[in-house]
Parts: C-alpha cells; sequence; structure tokens
C-alpha cells in the first residue's frame, strides 16, 4: 500500500479496511464505501480528484453503495477475482473474519504515517493479533430523542432522563400512562448492540474491550453492564411485536420484542434541527467510577 495513498484517503472515508494486494506507480484504485448521500459522495470525489491530481499514473474508481447492500455483496466480492482495493468496514468480528480469511493487507509497515492523520484509537480499533489492517476515521453520534408533549403526558421531564435510575424510572411512568415508552429498529440486531456497549463503557471505562478480549465475557465489568441490560428489557421498554435476541456467549440470549408498525419514512436532520425542534434530550448516566463529570 503506498503511503500518500492511504494519508490521502484516509481522511475521507468512515472505516477502512484493505485488501491483500500491492499497488504499482500505474495502477487503478477501487474503493467500495457506504456512500448513501450526494453530499458525502461528491466530497470524497474531490478529495480523491485532489489525490490522482498530485500523483500522475494512479487511478481511483469510487464505488458508493447503500450501507445494508454492501453488507449483503461485499463477502462475494471478495472472494471474486477483482475484489475491491479498499473498502468500508465495520471493525470488530467482521473485520476479524476477514483477515482470518487472508482479504486484509498488514499495513503495520504505515503505523508511524497514520499516527500522523489518526487518534490512537482509530488505530487500534484496525488491530488484528498485532497487526495493521485498516483505519477508523471517524464517529458517529448514536442519540436517543425525546417527544416532550408525550414525556409531560406522563409526568416526566427532560431532566428525569439525565440518570439511567431516571430512565428507567420513565419508561415505568410511560407504560403506566398507556404510552409506548421507546421505538427502536432492532431487525438488525446492532442498533441494540449499542446499549449493552454503553452500559460497558459506563461500568469499565474505554479500556473494557481490550480488556474482555484479553480476559473474556466472564468477568464482574461484564457481567454488571449485562444484568443492567437484562433488567432493562424486562422494563418491557420498547415497542411490542417481534422478537429480537442478542447472544452472549456464556450468558445465553437476552430477548426484546420490537416491530415498526409504523412503517415510518425516514428523514435525515442534524442534531441541532433536533435541539430547535425541542425532541433533543440528554444521555442516561450511570453513575460510578467512569460516569462522566460536569
Amino acid at each position: 500500500m503506498n503511503g500518500k495513498l492511504l494519508g490521502g484517503l484516509a481522511l475521507a472515508v468512515s472505516s477502512l479496511a484493505f485488501t491483500a494486494a500491492s499497488f504499482a506507480a500505474d495502477t487503478t484504485v477501487h474503493m467500495l464505501y457506504i456512500g448513501d448521500t450526494k453530499a458525502y459522495n461528491d466530497i470524497l470525489q474531490k478529495t480523491a480528484d485532489a489525490f490522482m491530481a498530485k500523483n500522475p499514473g494512479v487511478k481511483i474508481v469510487l464505488m458508493p453503495m447503500e450501507n445494508e447492500a454492501l453488507k449483503a455483496k461485499l463477502p462475494t466480492m471478495l472472494q471474486s477475482n477483482d475484489p475491491p482495493d479498499i473498502f468500508t468496514s465495520w471493525g470488530g468480528g467482521v473485520m476479524l473474519a476477514h483477515a482470518q480469511a487472508g482479504y486484509l493487507a498488514d499495513l503495520s509497515g504505515e503505523k508511524d504515517k497514520l499516527a500522523k492523520i489518526a487518534v490512537p484509537s482509530a488505530i487500534s480499533a484496525f488491530q488484528v493479533d498485532g497487526k495493521q489492517v485498516g483505519l477508523a476515521t471517524d464517529l458517529s453520534l448514536v442519540s436517543i430523542y425525546a417527544n416532550k408533549p408525550l414525556l409531560a403526558k406522563a409526568g416526566v421531564s427532560v431532566d428525569d432522563l439525565k440518570s439511567w435510575d431516571g430512565f428507567k424510572a420513565a419508561i415505568g411512568k410511560l407504560r403506566a400512562a398507556g404510552i409506548t415508552p421507546m421505538l427502536t429498529g432492532g431487525k438488525d440486531e446492532w442498533p441494540l448492540q449499542f446499549f449493552l456497549g454503553y452500559l460497558l463503557l459506563r461500568e469499565g471505562g474505554g479500556s473494557v474491550v481490550a480488556d474482555l478480549k484479553a480476559k473474556g465475557f466472564n468477568q464482574p465489568v461484564f457481567l454488571a453492564a449485562a444484568k443492567e441490560l437484562v433488567d432493562f428489557g424486562k422494563l418491557n421498554p420498547f415497542q411490542d411485536g417481534d422478537a429480537v435476541e442478542l447472544e452472549t456467549q456464556g450468558l445465553g440470549r437476552l430477548r426484546f420484542n420490537v416491530r415498526d408498525d409504523l412503517k415510518r419514512t425516514w428523514a435525515r436532520e442534524t442534531r441541532l434541527e433536533r435541539q430547535q425542534k425541542g425532541f433533543d434530550s440528554p444521555t442516561p448516566q450511570l453513575t460510578g467510577k467512569y460516569a462522566p463529570t460536569t
């Protein structure tokens, strides 16, 4: 992998993994990524154009694709005779499977260059058995929005949601008022994983993932977070409907009932726009060692 190529594109893509191939001076690089908005695609195209202008002989072919479509097609593309040279990755177990199958290049020799354009956590997130196989290049905000009129109907204020205990108490009040407390899209399972990830960070701090990788899941920190999530699930916080289950080795399966009977369509809004409409709410905070200070 050419160091300039890596540096020139890394700032523009959410998460990158690199297929095991080397590039000559005159070459075409195919880059598969999640590109479902024109604005983002335009930015990435301008970045690629600027890089190609500075590096004659290198042609970058951008291959934007919708998120779920990319997930579905990527395995077949990686097994083909013409896999993408760079592609969006979600890290974690998917990245590990790709590395074990031999699809990813070893970029360990580029760590010093990566350190000049990315924070340490973005680099360490894409390491497998000590080898650098990619780079995380941005963070996404995962928000819970509140409907203030419905909260008021149940006697709940936004301030009640600032603590985890207050958040759980609000679930009960909303149920008692005949209001579905939360709507979530759980069919793909990963949206519900954010709840467990959040509780893990609050129970174990920033090193919790590395600690669990080294010691396994049967640790007090993980068990505490899992118990919090199980107890939360018992409150029946989500809309009734299809079952979604999350399985954790050694702990069994956690079951949620979720469905979207409303058949909603979705629109993109900024956090500021949500705040201006009065729909923004604080993030419920656990008390304890790793709770944020104010």
